[in-house]
């Protein structure tokens, strides 16, 4: 039965699409900090898909496996948003990369910042 158990856990974290991107961008806890405004996960997200080359999961089957995780629908200083989350969102190494690609990438991740407030950190 053991086996089955490790099958079926198997699968489950191969079909939570979104458990890469909390793995590689964001950190679960609890706490003030631990608050994202719903547009800047979106944000966060899509600009994650497109640097990593993932596809981007449908927003329903984001939210449940979102929630799926403990993270709240929520209210802060009148936005709505996702409690028990954070996205710590890096730029990623340069490998392979000339330094004017690095430098768009970086640039990029700086707007992302720039309009995502200071939810998301380096």
């Amino acid at each position: 039965m053991q086996g089955r158990y490790r099958c079926d856990q198997k699968y489950r974290e191969e079909s939570d699409e979104l458990a890469l991107f909390i793995r590689d961008a964001c950190e679960l806890g609890t706490g003030k900090d631990y608050f994202i405004a719903k547009k800047a996960m979106k944000d966060a997200y899509c600009n994650w898909c497109e640097d990593s080359g993932q596809n981007q999961i449908h927003t329903s089957d984001f939210i449940r496996q979102l929630t799926d995780k403990g993270v709240t629908d929520g209210m802060k200083d009148n936005k709505r948003g996702w409690w028990g989350i954070k996205v710590i969102y890096a730029i990623p190494k340069p490998e392979g990369k000339t330094e004017e690609e690095q430098a768009t990438l970086e640039m990029k991740m700086a707007n992302q910042i720039l309009k995502s407030g200071k939810n998301v950190l380096f």
